[in-house]
């Protein structure tokens, strides 16, 4: 007799994400899940919440990329002495300034929120075995000023 795999939280949130899809009521994927009502609810929203999490880091990533071509492109201009497009690109560059700080207040937010930070404050992988570590954009800010620091 073959023993059941027993699924991941993703894949139950896949499950459940995949039955709301269909038109499913919470009600009825707790049925077809095994679990409860509130359950099931509780399922949907942290693959939703996943969903806005992903979209939200690449929005700011193509912000970022999207600000470094423009400074790129003026860039010569200003070092030529050009007042107008110097202006702009200390426009650009606190705009810069302004979505990474976005960027890493949501890296924070995620770090500080996951289920697999530990009392360190560092997000594993998910894995015991591997001792592996995921430190986000914040984490190696603090990492840069405690070097300065020691200085």
């Amino acid at each position: 007799m073959e023993k059941k795999k027993k699924k991941t939280n993703d894949e139950r949130i896949a499950e459940a994400i995949d039955y709301r899809l269909q038109g499913h009521r919470y009600d009825e994927i707790a049925e077809q899940m095994g679990v409860n009502a509130d359950q099931a609810r509780e399922l949907v929203h942290a693959g939703l919440l996943s969903i806005v999490r992903e979209n939200w880091r690449e929005q700011l990533i193509i912000d970022l990329q999207r600000i470094d071509q423009m400074l790129a492109a003026i860039y010569s201009q200003a070092a030529n002495g050009d007042t107008e497009a110097i202006r702009t690109v200390i426009v650009l560059r606190r705009e810069r300034e302004i979505v990474q700080r976005q960027f890493e207040r949501q890296a924070s937010f995620e770090l500080f929120s996951s289920p697999n930070v530990t009392a360190n404050d560092e997000a594993t992988d998910g894995n015991p075995e591997s001792g592996a570590i995921q430190a986000g954009p914040e984490e190696a800010r603090r990492r840069r000023t405690r070097g300065r620091n020691a200085e």
